[in-house]
């Protein structure tokens, strides 16, 4: 791991599709991860934070797990997309604001995990464990989606 105290600002466009890395926010102070010029890619995701939080700007492209083991995120001006092969998603107490799958592997759901905007399932393999409760629309291929995650829309059983 990569481990990082400070802020983030992503440069790279382009996936990480070969790096196999994982950026762990740590420490006590306020971090912003920002996708610099309204997209970025980033490896993937870890935060073990003592106290501050980490906000999240833009479009984040995330190519490995999204692992919230300790701390605040605040995710209000972001959309967080899960990308590039079998992924782990356990987001604690975090709220995403807008969260997205496009990967040709499967997705771990550990928990619930709350989205405050949009769901989009661009592709997936497999969505598994877990529940997904989304307060906007849910936007999935026509084929749906494949696995035992329930994703239920705030306000509905379904």
């Amino acid at each position: 791991p990569l481990f990082v105290e400070g802020d983030v600002l992503t440069e790279k466009q382009g996936p990480y599709s070969s790096l196999r890395l994982t950026l762990c926010l740590t420490g006590n102070r306020n971090q912003r991860v920002v996708a610099s010029r309204g997209v970025g890619y980033l490896p993937g995701v870890r935060i073990r934070k003592e106290s501050g939080q980490v906000t999240c700007v833009g479009t984040l492209y995330v190519s490995g797990d999204w692992l919230l083991e300790s701390g605040k995120v605040e995710s209000a001006e972001s959309t967080i997309v899960l990308c590039n092969g079998n992924l782990r998603l356990a987001a604690g107490t975090m709220e995403f604001k807008n969260l997205g799958f496009n990967t040709a592997g499967n997705v771990r759901v550990e928990g619930t995990v709350n989205v405050t905007g949009d769901l989009l399932v661009e592709a997936v393999n497999d969505l598994s464990g877990g529940k997904i409760l989304v307060r906007g629309a849910i936007k999935k291929p026509a084929r749906g989606v494949k696995g035992t995650t329930q994703i239920l829309q705030a306000g509905s059983s379904k």
